[in-house]
């Protein structure tokens, strides 16, 4: 390829491509570039492309440079695809923004200089359009669904749906448009969130991009036939799109989005240079923030100086948050609970590895608050150790069976050894929280299916536990889900193989279990706290509350202390749920006298 690219201005400057002509002989765009600047009086109109890169890159087409004789760059297979479809609805004069054609990728100054300034790139522009690909006949059917329901308002709108047209419609959403790579690709956030105006396009089909989140989040409701945790495109794009709405209300109400939130989502993405986990959510930022400036100096997949790279990066930026921030919730996102390359902290998220975990949505639907205000940040004790505060609540004395999604067997022992030891933890009030208060204000109620009226009240106690308060679609439980949860306990009780779990994906109850403790295990502790950790939680770990922080955590002693000690070095293990914690309230009476030094 010969030279295209002049060097862009220091700045808010971008290329932009007009396209200028259709070659009649070869079928060819002709196009050319011109250097604009998003700081100047008047930015020109042009849309802003939001796609999924092909990897590898293999050139299929390409398009004439009219500006650069004899120059033409190349399309991948996506370019290629989205060109000719703009061909086809004669779009012959448009003026586009796309990444791999407006920014010289073999210059990495240039495209560190670019992502820094990528939230004024798409906010700029009139509109961004989301390009899914091609169509199919199933994604065209789709897309028929999805704009009959464009006046329906979510959910009032959709009540007097018949279930089984709204189920069928919406997996077939699910499997032929939200499989779609793009819902997957961890920048595509920042691309759609930025804009009001986006318009998502699947070959010869449309829709606007409320439509389409519409209809996610009423597959919530309707869809009940899948998986929560099955790694197919279907699901993984499913999760994405749901998180990707939320950040998006978030940043159109208030401008930014919680970096924690974006870190979250970060573990459900996809990008091949992994430092993009952190670079492609600043543009939604607090830029009050002192988060790491994109850098590409190390290319991807130099061993062992790319690995050290990334590493920088995600050190950086829980420093940023934890040392300089205005919480420490953050280190709900890291612990040796998740997976971790060698050498990184255990404070320290990891977003090389793929998470469900969704604690920043259940916190503030649950209204959680364990650690109160925060006394003061988290500070460096030396490289790799960070030092906080905390109040050491107990010691973890009973771990039950881990839930496993697939296995009956394992959720047949695991409720047996919870039952139990919720019988024996529950019959006591210690939570106050809304959620408990009220499915336990309306036991009384309640025909009495247990033993006797004590019973009645732990049980309905530990159903609001084992949920969080919340059904799978983030709404506060009701009574109702007591009858869920004994239709779950019956199911169980007829010892049903791992095939038959068809049966009961319906139970809302268990939708909700599946949703929140996938991989986590019922504990108590020597002072008889119940309470729900990752599958790493270990007899002996320590449950803390930390001031600023809004989970109760799990740490592991690194040496056994003999007395009171004032700081103790410690690796995190993760969040926990701590019944009659959650709405804080231990501090008050409690210090937080201990210095923790967390590697």
């Amino acid at each position: 390829m010969d030279h295209v690219y002049d060097p862009l201005p220091t700045g808010a400057f971008i290329r932009l491509l007009d396209i200028v002509d259709l070659n009649s002989t070869s079928g060819q765009f002709v196009c050319s570039f011109r250097t604009v600047q998003l700081d100047g009086e008047s930015v020109p109109e042009y849309a802003a492309l939001s796609y999924t890169w092909d990897h590898p890159a293999t050139r299929v087409s390409s398009i004439a440079v009219s500006n650069s004789p004899e120059s033409s760059l190349p399309l991948s297979q996506t370019l290629h695809e989205f060109f000719k479809e703009l061909k086809r609805r004669r779009m012959c004069s448009e003026t586009l923004w796309i990444d791999a054609l407006c920014i010289d990728q073999g210059n990495t100054a240039e495209r560190a200089a670019q992502v820094a300034i990528m939230d004024r790139v798409f906010s700029s522009a009139q509109n961004v359009i989301v390009w899914l690909g091609s169509s199919t006949p199933e994604s065209h059917k789709a897309f028929k669904f999805i704009n009959s329901k464009r006046h329906l308002p979510w959910p009032a709108g959709w009540r007097d749906i018949p279930d089984d047209e709204a189920k069928a419609g919406l997996e077939g959403v699910m499997s032929a448009v939200l499989s779609r790579p793009w819902f997957r690709r961890t920048w595509v956030v920042q691309e759609a969130t930025l804009n009001h105006s986006v318009e998502v396009i699947c070959g010869r089909d449309s829709t606007e991009i409320g439509t389409l989140q519409r209809c996610v989040l009423a597959a919530w409701r309707f869809v009940e036939s899948w998986a929560l945790f099955n790694p197919e495109p279907a699901v993984l794009g499913m999760w994405c799109a749901t998180r990707l709405f939320v950040i998006r209300d978030e940043f159109l109400q208030r401008g930014s989005v919680r970096f924690e939130r974006l870190l979250q989502h970060a573990y459900c993405c996809e990008c091949s240079d992994k430092r993009d986990a952190v670079f492609a959510f600043l543009g939604l930022a607090d830029k009050s923030l002192s988060l790491p400036a994109p850098n590409y100096s190390v290319p991807v997949g130099e061993k062992p100086e790319y690995d050290a790279a990334v590493d920088q990066v995600y050190y950086d930026t829980a420093v940023a948050l934890l040392c300089h921030g205005l919480s420490l919730d953050a280190l709900a996102l890291a612990g040796d609970t998740l997976s971790h390359r060698d050498g990184v902290p255990s404070w320290v998220p990891d977003l090389r590895y793929i998470s469900f975990e969704d604690p920043f949505t259940t916190v503030d639907r649950a209204h959680w608050n364990a650690g109160g205000p925060m006394f003061t940040k988290a500070e460096l004790a030396a490289p790799g150790k960070l030092k906080v505060r905390c109040s050491i609540v107990d010691t973890v004395d009973t771990v039950c069976t881990e839930f496993e999604w697939d296995s009956v067997a394992a959720h047949q022992k695991a409720m047996r050894e919870v039952l139990a030891l919720a019988s024996r933890l529950l019959r006591t009030p210690r939570s106050t929280s809304s959620s408990s208060t009220r499915i336990m204000a309306s036991s009384s109620k309640q025909e009495n299916e247990d033993d006797d009226e004590g019973s009645t009240i732990w049980m309905n106690r530990l159903v609001s536990i084992l949920t969080y308060g919340l059904g799978i679609d983030g709404q506060p439980i009701g009574l109702e889900y007591r009858a869920f949860f004994n239709d779950w306990l019956r199911w169980l009780q007829t010892n049903p193989s791992d095939e038959d779990y068809a049966q009961i994906y319906s139970n809302k109850f268990y939708r909700a279990l599946n949703m929140r403790l996938e991989s986590w295990r019922v504990f108590s502790t020597t002072r008889g706290f119940f309470c729900i950790g990752g599958g790493e939680t270990k007899v002996g770990d320590k449950v803390c509350i930390v001031p600023g922080c809004r989970f109760p955590l799990l740490v592991r002693l690194k040496t056994e202390c003999q007395g009171p000690a004032v700081s103790i070095d410690a690796i995190l293990i993760y969040w926990c749920y701590v019944d009659g914690l959650m709405d804080g309230g231990w501090l008050d009476t409690n210090h937080a006298d201990v210095e923790l030094v967390l590697s």
